[in-house]
């Protein structure tokens, strides 16, 4: 992965919470510039949306 903008850092760390893709959220989290509490917050919220039916609009699944 290369170093992102800290919001599209965070945001893939949502959409990784969303597919349940712990590799990729540490991978993120060890080299982008966000906190624990934040990066483990985008975690749960992906988690939490597909717990509510949320569909998800990563590029991977728009393309499916």
């Amino acid at each position: 992965m290369v170093l992102m903008k800290r919001a599209d850092a965070i945001n893939a760390m949502r959409f990784a919470g969303y597919h349940g893709d712990k590799a990729t959220f540490t991978s993120l989290l060890i080299e982008n510039r966000v906190s624990q509490a934040v990066a483990t917050a985008a975690f749960r919220e992906g988690t939490k949306a597909k717990a509510d039916g949320v569909r998800c609009n990563c590029i991977n699944c728009r393309a499916a």
